[in-house]
């Protein structure tokens, strides 16, 4: 984690928080498809935790921002308290990590950063796992709906 996040990330404290524009390279574009015409649209298939996901390259997510058919989504910060990430049921069945952050001598862990919008697979991810409730798979769900047109963007 670079520092500027890192020190950011102390003064914010524990929760999730909206990351500051130009803090991270922005991670998601949205395509504004009435905009785009009939302009091609050059995206990446990338394997991700077991599953394909289609991605655009950076250079390709600039130009599209630049000529106004697309635009970067907000980026947020989830950060949980210490003991909430070490009571964690996946941390604590990963011995390396449980013991990298309990002697790290941290009292927040930046558990992930997260784009505005939901995958559908995110969204199963979320089911599957049981560790949502009902109420947040539901509005995660018809976030995943409008987001066919939300990109993940890498090199």
């Amino acid at each position: 984690m670079n520092s500027m996040l890192a020190d950011w990330v102390d003064s914010m404290g524990a929760g999730m928080h909206l990351i500051p524009e130009g803090m991270l390279d922005p991670r998601q574009i949205e395509i504004d498809v009435s905009e785009l015409g009939d302009a091609p649209v050059n995206v990446v298939l990338k394997e991700h935790r077991g599953s394909l996901i289609t991605v655009v390259r950076k250079t390709d997510a600039k130009c599209m921002v630049d000529v106004g058919v697309a635009k970067y989504l907000p980026q947020k910060a989830l950060v949980y308290p210490m003991k909430a990430y070490l009571d964690d049921p996946d941390v604590q069945g990963n011995h390396t990590e449980y013991d990298k952050a309990d002697s790290s001598g941290d009292d927040l862990v930046l558990v992930a950063i997260i784009g505005e919008s939901r995958s559908a697979l995110s969204v199963c991810r979320n089911i599957a796992s049981g560790s949502q409730d009902m109420t947040k798979v539901v509005k995660d769900a018809e976030g995943a709906m409008s987001a066919s047109n939300v990109f993940l963007v890498e090199d």
